[in-house]
């Protein structure tokens, strides 16, 4: 049971160990009532915790204070300062989200996919095109797998899926940059604006 003991208006924290030893002969019934405890200045003392983000915030108690006659516990929920691993975990956020690619005919528009996985594939398609590129095979097809689900696309197709890749992933790259270098980095650095 947590406790407050209050001494001349100033409320002090209290356990219920230092309330048995400051009055050892008297007996208490268990458990205590806050009827018990307050002919000696001694209340319960109540604790709510607010909601907050372990990852990115702290709770600190910043004392007691009697509410609606009852003492409670002050918490502030303070912002953890925004580091470099926040704005890297955000990219790879942002990275892994894909993009779309119109092919211009009938297999029309496909979200390609851009997570780890995804472009563990993607260095597997892009050797295979390069390499055919590189024997004069361009119109070659490689079948693949979209978000979108599967289709055929040519060597030399590839390589403007890696263009729009490029036109995708390095302006949050070049955001990431600029962020990591902010000192400090904004506490709102996961916000849309700054990418």
């Amino acid at each position: 049971m947590d406790l407050v003991k209050v001494t001349d208006g100033t409320p002090q924290r209290y356990s219920l160990e230092q309330f048995k030893r400051a009055n050892p002969r008297t007996g208490f019934p268990d458990p205590l009532s806050a009827g018990d405890l307050a002919p000696y200045g001694v209340f319960p003392l109540r604790s709510s915790k607010p909601n907050y983000d372990p990852a990115t915030q702290v709770l600190s108690d910043t004392g007691v204070a009697l509410e609606d006659n009852d003492w409670v516990v002050q918490w502030v929920v303070i912002d953890l300062p925004a580091t470099v691993a926040n704005v890297i975990t955000e990219r790879q956020r942002r990275l892994a989200a894909g993009f779309t690619y119109d092919f211009t005919d009938a297999r029309g528009v496909h979200t390609i996919g851009t997570t780890e996985a995804d472009m563990n594939g993607w260095d597997e398609v892009s050797k295979a095109a390069s390499a055919l590129v590189a024997l004069g095979l361009p119109d070659q097809a490689i079948s693949i797998v979209t978000d979108t689900g599967p289709c055929d696309v040519t060597a030399i197709e590839w390589q403007s899926v890696l263009v729009s890749a490029m036109q995708f992933r390095q302006p949050i790259f070049a955001a990431s940059f600029v962020l990591q270098s902010s000192d400090p980095i904004p506490q709102d650095y996961a916000d849309d604006v700054n990418w």
